[in-house]
């Protein structure tokens, strides 16, 4: 989209898009998908609905503290490599397993840019997340098992920021 656009008309034409975004949608949701990066105006809109619909859900409180907790912890890992990853607690596997699962059909989701779907399915990880928080110190005192801890849970996180920065929505 930018790549068209040069100079003061690109900054015009983005001011005018996230001013008529943030009255449409709100400046929380607004500004969580704008930090995902800036694409075509009708995949943000999608995005946009997709965050507005998943806010007005009754559950979104608990998703967002969630969510925004697993992007938070992980915002200085960068490894996603989940392969030949030795799991050491049960809630490990499962949300390891869980989100093998998921992720395929999300990809699939986001490239025929159907966002709600991709954030439902994103969303039917939080028990398992919720499991692991409960039950696993995620910065644990081994660093192999926090590597791979944290590895899984920046896994989550980038297929979050597909859609929105759940960290910048406020409590």
């Amino acid at each position: 989209f930018s790549s068209f656009l040069e100079g003061d008309l690109l900054s015009f034409v983005l001011a005018r898009m996230k001013s008529h975004f943030q009255d449409a949608f709100g400046g929380d949701i607004a500004a969580s998908v704008f930090a995902t990066g800036i694409d075509c105006p009708v995949s943000l809109n999608g995005r946009m609905l997709a965050m507005q619909k998943l806010s007005q859900s009754e559950n979104f409180s608990d998703m967002r503290a969630t969510f925004k907790r697993v992007m938070g912890l992980t915002k200085e890992h960068d490894n996603t490599d989940l392969t030949g990853m030795n799991w050491i607690d049960p809630t490990e596997s499962a949300l390891a397993e869980a989100f093998e699962n998921t992720h395929s059909t999300v990809t699939t989701l986001l490239a025929s840019q159907q966002y709600s779907q991709a954030l439902e399915e994103l969303s039917s990880l939080k028990p398992a997340i919720d499991a692991l928080f409960d039950a696993v110190m995620v910065m644990d005192e081994d660093l192999n098992i926090r590597h791979n801890r944290l590895s899984l849970l920046r896994a989550i996180a980038d297929d979050f920021r597909h859609l929105a920065d759940f960290t910048i929505l406020s409590v």
